[in-house]
């Protein structure tokens, strides 16, 4: 299997233009990896931006790929508005259970470069609280 097997695998119904766009590689070029071989960094931002390694994508390991492909912010907004406040509470309590304090602390980092406003998580709410 080629990398733009496995890169479309992996991206499922998301578009090579807005991927390209997520990872900072013209769409052009990464269209052309079948026919010239791709720059190492090239594939390994793809690679991270997949949590899989550069080897994979260039075939050299193998790995299960029916990991579900990443969710974009439109696709978690219609998700939610249909919820029951009982499957945004269990979704909440879930998402709060999934952050790690190296996750927080990458967040943090991020709102602080971007400028914006610092996530505030579960268990610093009931600090404040108390």
């Amino acid at each position: 299997m080629d990398i733009l097997n496995r890169i479309n695998l992996l991206k499922g119904n998301m578009s090579i233009y807005r991927l390209s766009r997520e990872v900072d590689i013209e769409h052009t070029t990464i269209r052309t990896w079948n026919s010239k071989i791709p720059r190492a960094d090239a594939v390994v931002k793809v690679a991270k931006y997949f949590n899989v390694s550069a080897d994979y994508l260039l075939g050299l390991e193998e790995r299960d790929v029916n990991i579900p492909p990443p969710i974009i912010p439109e696709e978690i907004e219609r998700t939610w508005l249909v919820m029951t406040p009982q499957q945004r509470m269990a979704t909440h309590q879930f998402m709060k259970g999934m952050l790690s304090m190296d996750t927080r602390k990458e967040a943090v980092a991020f709102c602080e470069e971007e400028g914006i406003e610092r996530p505030v998580f579960g268990d610093e709410l009931n600090k404040k609280k108390a």
